[in-house]
């Protein structure tokens, strides 16, 4: 069983080759472009007139870091930082002229800030958001290293912006709206962008292909987990991309007729 999710009936393999631009599958059939950088690969999810997306599953619980950047700005964000940016991003950045600006935080188990420190060091300027709700969390990364057996550089950087439900981090033009979504951890948050046509969130580990996050870590509550698969299940269009921490990226319509969790939690 993965460390941070519960269970799945189902797994898609994420494959990713090293190359200039390959294709294959990315969750449930979806296509996707493989992007290679610093010797590095990655799989390029969304690419409009808008939005430039890329997901690059990292470290040794394959956590789903995500590079997302305004075409129209050139300004860029990373979610998640499980792995230090001068092993793919930076190069991403530098090849496809986008400028990090923002390094934001779904939540902060080990596995998503595993590069922190290293990134922030890169990028002193980005400020680092979180919610204030995670920051017990946030600040026991020496702790999590002990529990989990995985080393991540300690302390972790000072948190620049704490977020707040109701507000939006503005990457660029592209707004994501803030949903505080407690259970897998207590101050774990969805960032949603209403895009026209390609409308998406990134979830962490609230809801994967299939399953949700874990609740029997410490700060974990699964009351909570089951009212915040409810209100993100109201809040999400259906046919919002899912861009989640581990596994492949899904749709709320998906998630709402296969999955067992969501079917149930959400009376759907």
């Amino acid at each position: 069983m993965h460390p941070l999710i519960i269970r799945s009936a189902s797994r898609t393999t994420l494959r990713c080759r090293v190359g200039n631009l390959k294709r294959g599958r990315l969750g449930h059939g979806r296509d996707y472009s493989v992007l290679s950088h610093n010797g590095q690969s990655a799989s390029l999810v969304l690419d409009n007139e808008d939005v430039f997306l890329v997901m690059r599953p990292v470290g040794v619980f394959q956590m789903n870091e995500y590079f997302l950047a305004c075409k129209k700005t050139g300004e860029a964000a990373l979610v998640d930082s499980g792995e230090s940016s001068s092993t793919y991003f930076s190069a991403l950045a530098k090849d496809t002229s986008y400028s990090i600006k923002h390094l934001i935080q779904t939540h902060a188990h080990i596995d998503h800030v595993t590069g922190l420190v290293a990134t922030k060091e890169e990028y002193p300027d980005a400020p680092v958001y979180l919610h204030r709700d995670e920051l017990p969390v946030y600040d026991q990364i020496e702790q999590q290293v002990r529990m989990f057996g995985v080393p991540c550089d300690a302390p972790l950087p000072p948190v620049d912006v704490f977020v707040k439900e109701g507000t939006s981090i503005n990457v660029g033009n592209i707004d994501l709206d803030i949903m505080l979504t407690p259970g897998h951890s207590p101050g774990s948050i969805v960032l949603f962008h209403d895009h026209a046509e390609n409308p998406f969130a990134f979830v962490g580990d609230l809801i994967f292909e299939g399953s949700v996050g874990r609740t029997d870590l410490p700060g974990s509550n699964p009351v909570d987990m089951q009212k915040s698969v409810e209100r993100v299940c109201d809040w999400l269009p259906s046919n919002s991309l899912l861009l989640p921490g581990h596994m492949g990226v899904t749709t709320m319509d998906r998630e709402k007729k296969t999955n067992m969790y969501v079917r149930e939690w959400a009376a759907v």
